[in-house]
């Protein structure tokens, strides 16, 4: 699938991987970029959405949200930082 025009995707690129790294949407303009390492583990993404930048960063069960501890994932579910 390079499109989805029924979710406003106009572009949808992949690595050898087979794994999508750049996904561009028209309607809102936002573009969504991914980075894997070599496994197929995804490192971190990036939305560009109305001149804002939003970064996720995973770090094996660790998610960050723009250099921020969002979650903890665990086996019983997710922990929360307050």
């Amino acid at each position: 699938m390079i499109q989805d025009l029924n979710k406003g995707i106009n572009l949808i690129t992949y690595n050898h991987l087979n794994l999508p790294t750049e996904i561009i949407k028209q309607v809102h303009f936002e573009e969504i970029d991914y980075v894997y390492d070599a496994t197929g583990n995804k490192l971190s993404k990036e939305v560009l959405s109305n001149n804002s930048v939003n970064r996720t960063l995973y770090a094996g069960n660790y998610i960050y949200e723009d250099n921020n501890l969002k979650f903890i994932n665990h086996p019983e579910g997710y922990i929360e930082p307050r």
